[in-house]
């Protein structure tokens, strides 16, 4: 099983947490990666720390997360994200609504 973990606002808001979480899921057997929405220039010294602890890191340059990890060779089977509309879509494709 591979499992796809968010940076910002997801491992970003509790890192020591986080960090637990990924060793505990690669001693049961899971691949874990890191995908951040990121640009690769983005400060990637906050993310990158995490490449001594996950498969891989990618920083997807603000395009549907799924697509990247597929041209990476990634078949994500599990997401944690706090944006899921951000593993299917490209940022210029979110349609932002006001709310009523």
């Amino acid at each position: 099983m591979l499992v796809a973990i968010d940076f910002d606002e997801t491992i970003s808001n509790h890192e020591t947490g986080w960090v637990e979480v990924i060793r505990t899921m690669k001693q049961v057997g899971m691949r874990v990666i890191v995908v951040t929405f990121r640009q690769p220039d983005c400060d990637p010294h906050e993310v990158m720390w995490l490449e001594q602890h996950v498969e891989a890191v990618l920083f997807t340059g603000q395009r549907n997360k799924d697509q990247v990890c597929r041209e990476n060779g990634f078949d994500v089977d599990v997401w944690i994200d706090d944006t899921p509309m951000s593993v299917t879509h490209d940022y210029v494709n979110w349609k932002w609504e006001l709310p009523s």
